[in-house]
């Protein structure tokens, strides 16, 4: 049996998830973290990408916007801007998104956050339907 540490996933106006993990692994500004039971205290910053978490043996699969995490006394907690669940996300819905974003010529800074975010969701869309 491995071993298990708390995890919170939170947003601005929900608590997304919160139970025992055996294992996550999330998106940073600057590449991925791996956390693990009896993790050393960090703090950090997330990126926009893909989370796995492993609970109760299952591979959960979410996207995630920007945000913090940090990790206390072995418990894992991130605030993420935006999370959704690969059980939300339609490919082909996704992929027209990222057509019509990727049409236009000059992205403002807030169609290219939407873009980074899309193309994660994508990415954790195949990624599931791939496993399943």
């Amino acid at each position: 049996m491995s071993q298990t540490f708390n995890f919170e996933l939170r947003t601005p106006t929900s608590k997304v998830f919160s139970g025992e993990v055996s294992e996550v692994i999330l998106p940073a500004h600057d590449g991925e973290v791996g956390v693990l039971a009896n993790h050393e205290d960090f703090i950090g910053v997330v990126g926009t990408g893909v989370l796995k978490f492993v609970s109760g043996g299952d591979d959960f699969w979410y996207t995630l916007s920007d945000g913090a995490f940090h990790i206390e006394d072995g418990a894992l907690s991130i605030i993420a801007e935006y999370a959704s669940s690969s059980e939300e996300l339609v490919v082909e819905d996704l992929e027209l998104k990222r057509s019509e974003l990727t049409k236009k010529a000059d992205l403002s800074p807030l169609e290219k956050k939407e873009l980074r975010k899309v193309e994660a969701q994508l990415k954790t869309a195949k990624r599931t339907a791939e496993l399943n």
